[in-house]
């Protein structure tokens, strides 16, 4: 539980909150139920500028992989679809917003009762859901465009120009 927590992903906590319990001999998922329903309440913390930094520069990278196959005159499909991937948990990282699956994420965005049926209280910002809407139906370039400028502004911009990648070494 304490690494979902820590990767924003709350699917376990979920399960344990409002699952339902078919047999509890000691206790012990009831005692579960109740921490995961505390964890659930709690505000999720942001990552370091560090990690958010290296994050949208995969990101960039990942985009100019894409754009580079596009001009070369190959398929992009995958890296289309996995940019598509990174991007939405970008976004969910950027914002401290609790990750949901990428299975039922097109009917959570689109549809508030399913949404509330899967516990999700706080939804990405309109333009988001349009954006990634967008790229489901047309899967073109100007539309993830918009998405990879939208989910990198929403986590403070990126210029690759003044991207340093530097760590401090850690003493083990």
């Amino acid at each position: 539980m304490q690494s979902g927590i820590e990767d924003h992903s709350l699917i376990n906590q979920n399960m344990f909150a409002y699952g339902k319990i078919l047999y509890d001999k000691n206790g012990i998922i009831k005692k579960l139920r109740q921490q995961s329903i505390r964890e659930l309440k709690k505000k999720i913390k942001p990552y370091s500028k560090y990690a958010n930094d290296f994050k949208k520069y995969g990101l960039w990278c990942r985009y100019d992989d894409m754009l580079s196959l596009k001009h070369d005159g190959y398929p992009i499909d995958l890296l289309y679809w996995t940019l598509v991937d990174k991007l939405i948990d970008a976004y969910y990282d950027f914002n401290c917003l609790q990750h949901v699956s990428h299975a039922k994420i097109q009917k959570i965005l689109t549809d508030k009762n399913f949404a509330k049926r899967y516990h999700v209280e706080q939804l990405p910002d309109n333009k988001f859901i349009k954006l990634l809407t967008d790229c489901f139906n047309h899967k073109t370039i100007p539309a993830i465009d918009k998405l990879y400028n939208h989910v990198i502004e929403s986590g403070g911009g990126f210029d690759i120009g003044k991207f340093i990648g530097r760590r401090k070494l850690e003493k083990k």
